[in-house]
C-alpha cells in the first residue's frame, strides 16, 4: 500500500483513574497521535471510549479526557471529532466505521499500544475491510498481567467471531433489521430456557438413586448407571444449547452496536459482577464464563456419579466374594 496523507487518526482509549487522570498507556497513545498529526496536518483525530468498570468510573467519558489531553498538548480543537460512544475494542471499530462513512474518509490510521495491536488489527480489518488502514503502536512498559489478559481477550475474540453483514448505511438512517433482531431474540430466549431446564433436570437425575432407599446391590447399580448415561446426554445437550444461545446473543449485540440502540444483549456484555460477590466467584465469572462454569459443574456431577458406580460395584461384588471366601475358610 502506497503512502497517503491520512484523513483520520483514531486514538484508542485505555484507562483513567477515579480522579480522571489518564493512564501512562493512554497518554502514550495520545503522544503518538500528536506526532502523527504534525506529519499529517489535514487529518482529523477521533478518540474512543466512554464508561466501564474496568477502565473508567469517573463521571466524564474517557474519550473526552483523551480529547482534553490532546488540546492541552497543542492540537487544535477544530481537528478533534466528538469521541465515540464505545466501551470495547469491537465497539470502537463499529463506531469508527460510522465516522468514516459519515465524513467520507478513506485513509485511516489507528493508534494503539504494542500489546493491543494484534487484536486491533483483527477487528478493524474485518469491520472496515473496504478502507485503507494503517496501524501504529505506542511502545509501553511490559505489564505481564495486562499482556496475559490481552492474550485471553484476543483468543476469546477469535473463538467467538462470526462474520455478519456490515450495515454501512446504518449511520445514514438505514432501517433497523427488526425481523433479524426478533428472530435472534426468540432463539436466544428459547435456548436459554432449554439450558436452564437441562441444569434442573441434571440435579434431579443425579439425586434420584439416593432417594430410592430400598434399592440395593445390582438394582442400585443399574440406577446409577442409568443416571450416568442421562447426565452425559444432558451435558452434551447443555453444551449445544449454550453455544446456540451465545451465538444468538452475539447477533443481538452486533445489531444493537451498529444501530447504537443498546438493549439487553449490549448491556449484558458490559455488566460486571456485583462488588458484593466474593472475589473467587468474580474471577470465575470473568475468566471462565458462566456457561463453562455450569458445564464444569455438570461434568463434576457426572464424575461423582461414576465414582459411586465403581464403589457400589466393588461393594456388591468384591464384598460378596470376600464373604464367600471367609465362609469357605471357616468350613
Amino acid at each position: 500500500m502506497g503512502f497517503h496523507q491520512f484523513d483520520l487518526i483514531v486514538v484508542l482509549g485505555h484507562q483513567n483513574d477515579l480522579q480522571g487522570g489518564l493512564s501512562s498507556v493512554a497518554r502514550g497513545r495520545c503522544d503518538v497521535a500528536i506526532t502523527l498529526a504534525a506529519q499529517h496536518p489535514s487529518a482529523k483525530i477521533l478518540a474512543t471510549g466512554t464508561f466501564g468498570s474496568e477502565f473508567n468510573r469517573y463521571f466524564r467519558p474517557h474519550g473526552e479526557l483523551l480529547c482534553e489531553y490532546l488540546t492541552e498538548k497543542g492540537i487544535d480543537s477544530d481537528r478533534i471529532l466528538p469521541h465515540t460512544l464505545s466501551a470495547r475494542t469491537l465497539e470502537d471499530a463499529i463506531r469508527v466505521r460510522y465516522a468514516v462513512i459519515e465524513f467520507e474518509y478513506r485513509y485511516i490510521c489507528v493508534v494503539t499500544s504494542d500489546f493491543h495491536l494484534e487484536r486491533v488489527q483483527f477487528l478493524f480489518s474485518r469491520i472496515l475491510p473496504e478502507f485503507s488502514l494503517k496501524f501504529v503502536s505506542a511502545i509501553t512498559p511490559r505489564n505481564n498481567r495486562e499482556i496475559a489478559d490481552e492474550r485471553r481477550k484476543y483468543n476469546r475474540e477469535i473463538a467467538n467471531w462470526m462474520d455478519f453483514p456490515l450495515y454501512g448505511a446504518a449511520a445514514a438512517g438505514k432501517e433497523f433489521p427488526s425481523s433479524i433482531y426478533e428472530n435472534a431474540s426468540q432463539e436466544q430466549k428459547t435456548y436459554d430456557q432449554i439450558s436452564y431446564a437441562v441444569v434442573a433436570a441434571t440435579f434431579a437425575i443425579f439425586a434420584f438413586p439416593y432417594v430410592i432407599t430400598d434399592a440395593t446391590g445390582d438394582l442400585r447399580l443399574v440406577f446409577l448407571l442409568a443416571t450416568c448415561f442421562c447426565i452425559l446426554l444432558l451435558f452434551i445437550l447443555y453444551v449445544r444449547t449454550a453455544i446456540w444461545a451465545n451465538a444468538s446473543r452475539r447477533i443481538l449485540y452486533l445489531i444493537e452496536s451498529q444501530w447504537a440502540r443498546p438493549g439487553f444483549s449490549y448491556n449484558h456484555l458490559h455488566h460486571q459482577p456485583n462488588t458484593q460477590i466474593p472475589s473467587i466467584f468474580k474471577i470465575a465469572v470473568k475468566n471462565v464464563g458462566f456457561g463453562k462454569a455450569v458445564s464444569a459443574l455438570i461434568f463434576g456431577l457426572l464424575t461423582l456419579q461414576t465414582v459411586m458406580v465403581a464403589r457400589v460395584y466393588l461393594d456388591s461384588h468384591l464384598g460378596n466374594r470376600g464373604v464367600k471366601l471367609e465362609l469357605s475358610v471357616k468350613n
